[in-house]
C-alpha cells in the first residue's frame, strides 16, 4: 500500500538528533495547545457562572452546564469534561 510506504519511510532522511528535536518541539506545541484549550474552558466557566448563579434548586449547576458543552465539543465523557472544569482556578469578574 502507498500509505504504509509513506509512514514507513517518513523519518529515513532525518538524523536521530533531528528526531529528538522534533519530538521536543511537537511536545511543546502540544502543551501550548492544551493550555489554550484549558484557558478557554476556564473562560467559559467564568462567563457562565454569573448567568447560572441564580439557579438555586436545579439538578445541574454551572460546572455541569459548562462540562456538557466541553464534553460535546471535545467529544469526551461528561466526567472527563468535569475534570477539566474543576481543574481551572475559578476567578470572579
Amino acid at each position: 500500500m502507498v500509505g504504509d510506504d509513506i509512514v514507513e519511510h517518513v523519518f529515513e532522511i532525518v538524523t536521530d538528533a533531528e528526531l529528538i528535536d522534533s519530538m521536543g518541539e511537537e511536545s511543546r506545541e502540544e502543551s501550548a495547545a492544551i493550555a489554550r484549550r484549558l484557558a478557554a474552558v476556564a473562560e467559559l466557566f467564568v462567563r457562565r457562572s454569573g448567568a447560572l448563579a441564580d439557579l438555586e434548586w436545579c439538578c445541574a449547576d454551572g460546572c455541569d452546564s459548562v462540562a456538557a458543552q466541553v464534553s460535546a465539543v471535545q467529544n469526551i465523557s461528561h466526567a472527563r469534561a468535569l475534570g477539566q472544569v474543576h481543574r481551572q482556578p475559578h476567578r470572579q469578574r
